[in-house]
């Protein structure tokens, strides 16, 4: 609670004279309205200019994304065209051979870099595999396809075989893809190359991993459909699938396409494209993955995206959407500027972003300068109108500074007076914590004196009967009986009276030994040093658990810890006190059903963190959950062993630490003790 303020500093405000303020403010009108009125007007030039520069930038970086992306479309569109280029070759040529394939081939890919591969997959009926295999002219020849990665296998029986037959660059890696059936890729993929077949058209596949490059890279596959005569000339489905001949097909790196566009851009333009970044992702809402290429940094990334169709609607909204024409939406803004392209039925996302390099280059240094501008001269009118007050303000200063000097004055004498009553408070707060140490150090004397009594009554009871003893042993040996007689009481005092008194005394003595070990360790958590630091609960807990592993095997317990968050505190202190709940969870376990001891964690609403140490055995009464925490206080202490210190260096510690301990119970159900300490998001609030 924050203290009041005090009365001095509000009567220092109320006794200011009120008519040398007013006077103040007619005398400095003339400065307020000329400070109001060129500050008003310096900030709107400064705006306007601003806005000027500001919209002339966000032109310009409209027009320069659109550019880009008008140039990565007509890449693309150019990359596609040359699938045409090769589908008139075929439709020109009744026959191509190998080399014949390789020789055209070869001048797109050297000038087109874009290109992984381009090949040829010719149809190939049921009844013709057996002589195209044999007459392939390729050693070890075969129609195959991979069932599983890195596996090969004989193609299985179909209608049709769709294998690569040329394939270019022709290069080692490359030519192990001979013979592959490009129908068994998916089922997915056999529906796209049957909808290019039966509409005369390209289509393309999603976006995927390319497997001939030395780093991860994505690529996207055309298939164009050829005919054995010119598709304008077959007008139905059934003409196209009668006169089918096979498939074009091209792989393209995406990375590829979007640096040859920009490489175009930075040289046709002056201004560097480094300073908008472009990143391309294949984003559809009918896609599981979003794959993006990110052109500054040269990467790709992917991401899972939540979908509700499935693969046959989505293979049915790809077949839709590729004969469908195609559509261009854009998105304006500034920084950001977005645009859908669709090439044979697949959407493209194209964004551009402008960086910071980009904003510093557009916007000049006017905006600024009209404003230092319109401030110097505002600071001049207004230093020229408070140089004419005069005399009077001058006078009116000094007045008000003496008046400010004798409440001053008033304030110290004042203020002398509040911190004395702040130190009588401060003394007084402490008398009542001496009282409360008083409180509590009577009820240590009590509790020691209590237990202290018991083993003090035994030794003197039976140091009574040890003297007893010796007395009548004394008496005995005085005696002139005879030896047959005395024999048997000397043997009954040395073998049972005296080792017995002995033995109880030794008992006595070390209970107060041990009373008197834990009265030490109790003054001793006073006035240790705690070592605060953020804990790591999880750590701590199973390093307990594997101390005392043995504890619950023996025990049969079933332990279950949750995940719990940090904390702060001394990790010895807070270690034992743990440490001391599991032991006390292990003792009182019930026999009559299977133990389960649960620890848990969370943090409350202040960012504290709260720890539960929850167990099903045999409970606490109501009118003993007071005093558990009460210096040798025992639950059972005919059956179980210890000092019943435990509880109470456990508040002990908790207390020091600002914390909190607490037990709820239901004798005969279990019990939950509750530890409180601080948190590491109420250490970074203070």
């Amino acid at each position: 609670m924050s203290n009041p303020e005090p009365s001095y500093r509000k009567r220092s405000r109320k006794n200011r004279p009120g008519s040398e303020r007013v006077i103040s403010f007619w005398m400095y009108v003339p400065v307020v309205v000329s400070l109001v009125v060129g500050l008003t007007l310096s900030i709107a030039a400064y705006v306007a200019v601003w806005q000027d520069e500001t919209t002339e930038m966000k032109n310009s970086f409209k027009q320069t994304s659109a550019e880009r992306i008008s140039m990565i479309r007509t890449c693309m569109e150019t990359n596609l065209q040359f699938l045409d280029y090769i589908k008139a070759f075929y439709n020109g040529s009744e026959l191509i051979t190998r080399e014949e394939f390789k020789l055209f081939v070869d001048f797109g890919i050297a000038n087109l870099r874009s290109f992984q591969t381009v090949g040829w997959a010719p149809r190939v009926l049921a009844s013709e595999r057996e002589a195209f295999e044999s007459e392939s002219g390729i050693p070890g020849f075969e129609i195959y396809y991979t069932p599983e990665q890195g596996q090969r296998a004989a193609a299985p029986d179909k209608a049709a075989y769709y294998p690569i037959w040329y394939i270019e660059p022709y290069t080692q890696g490359a030519s192990r893809y001979l013979g592959y059936d490009l129908s068994t890729r998916s089922a997915h993929v056999q529906k796209l190359m049957d909808h290019a077949r039966d509409n005369d058209i390209i289509v393309a596949t999603n976006w995927v991993r390319l497997s001939l490059e030395t780093q991860e890279r994505y690529g996207i596959t055309f298939f164009q459909p050829i005919y054995e005569v010119p598709g304008f000339l077959l007008t139905t489905v059934e003409q196209r699938r009668e006169n089918f001949k096979g498939y074009i097909f091209g792989i393209y790196r995406i990375k590829d396409i979007v640096d040859m566009a920009l490489d175009v851009i930075n040289r046709q333009m002056a201004e560097s494209a480094s300073d908008i970044n472009i990143t391309v992702s294949n984003y559809s809402n009918y896609l599981s993955t979003e794959v993006t290429y990110d052109f500054k940094s040269g990467e790709f990334s992917d991401r899972e995206v939540p979908s509700e169709l499935t693969q046959e609607e989505v293979t049915q909204e790809m077949l839709e959407q590729s004969t469908r024409p195609p559509l261009v939406h854009v998105t304006e803004g500034f920084p950001r500027y977005e645009c859908n392209l669709e090439f044979s039925g697949r959407r493209w996302t194209v964004v551009c972003e402008a960086d910071d390099e980009y904003v510093q280059r557009h916007l000049t240094w006017h905006a600024g300068g009209v404003l230092v501008l319109g401030l110097l001269v505002t600071v001049l009118v207004t230093a020229y109108c408070i140089s004419n007050i005069g005399y009077t303000a001058r006078t009116e200063h000094l007045v008000k500074q003496r008046t400010t000097d004798l409440e001053r004055a008033n304030d110290e004498l004042e203020a002398g007076i509040f911190e004395r009553k702040r130190a009588k408070e401060a003394v007084e707060k402490l008398n009542r914590e001496l009282e409360e140490k008083n409180r509590e150090l009577e009820s240590m004397i009590y509790a020691t004196s209590h237990d202290f009594r018991a083993p003090l009554l035994n030794i003197k009871g039976f140091g009574q009967e040890l003297k007893d003893a010796c007395a009548v042993l004394q008496a005995e040996l005085n005696s002139d009986r005879k030896t047959e007689t005395l024999t048997p009481k000397l043997s009954a005092l040395l073998e049972k009276g005296i080792p017995e008194a002995v033995q109880f005394i030794q008992a006595s003595v070390n209970k107060m030994d041990k009373l008197l070990g834990g009265i030490l360790r109790i003054s001793r958590l006073g006035k240790a040093t705690l070592s605060i630091e953020p804990l790591d609960m999880n750590r701590m807990l199973s390093q307990i658990t594997r101390s005392m592993e043995f504890q619950i095997k023996e025990a049969g317990v079933n332990l279950e810890v949750g995940n719990l968050p940090k904390c702060l505190g001394d990790e010895n202190q807070i270690n034992q006190v743990f440490s001391n709940l599991l032991d006390n969870a292990l003792k009182y376990v019930a026999p009559e059903r299977a133990s389960l001891i649960q620890i848990s964690g969370s943090l409350d609403a202040n960012g504290r963190a709260v720890y539960c140490v929850k167990d099903n055995g045999i409970g606490i009464k109501a009118d003993q959950q007071d005093l558990i925490f009460d210096m040798f206080h025992r639950l059972d202490p005919d059956k179980l062993i210890g000092e019943g210190l435990g509880l109470t260096m456990a508040r002990r510690i908790i207390t020091r630490h600002n914390g909190r301990i607490w037990v709820e119970s239901h004798y005969g159900a279990g019990s939950e003790f509750w530890v409180m300490l601080p948190g590491l998001e109420e250490e970074a609030g203070s």
